[in-house]
């Protein structure tokens, strides 16, 4: 098999997985509270938001060429 059926096989499950939590009307789980930061904690944090990298060109090529094979290769009625 290839790679890209191995994708198009595990986004069939998790789409059939989905229709039938629809049809059970499973409701969504509460979202938990998002906890407080203090200290080292706030301020690792906020020194990384501010000093993101973005991907280097090659990086988002590779991820590009990887969804239009995908999208290629799938097509899912939703």
């Amino acid at each position: 098999m290839k790679k890209k059926c191995y994708i198009c096989i595990v986004l069939c499950i998790y789409i059939a997985d989905t229709q039938k939590r629809k049809e059970k009307r499973i409701m969504a789980k509460p979202i938990k509270e998002t906890p407080v930061l203090y200290d080292e904690d706030a301020y690792r944090f906020e020194m990384a938001a501010h000093n993101v990298t973005p991907l280097p060109e090659e990086r988002q090529e590779e991820m590009w060429k990887t969804y239009e094979r995908l999208k290629k290769c799938c097509t899912f009625a939703l």
